[in-house]
């Protein structure tokens, strides 16, 4: 599970580097592709988080 936390301590290592939509997703289909029993519903709904 992704925190806030943990988006943080990526911002801390990235420094000044950026990276691409187009990277994003070719990251996400890749990881889609490799791990088929993993599903999550990316929706924005935050239903079912804890407080």
């Amino acid at each position: 599970m992704v925190t806030d936390r943990g988006i943080e301590e990526l911002e801390k290592r990235c420094g000044e580097e950026e990276v691409t939509f187009e990277w994003f997703c070719a990251c996400r289909s890749e990881f889609a592709d490799l791990n088929p029993g993993f599903e999550v519903a990316a929706t924005g709904d935050r239903a079912g988080a804890p407080g």
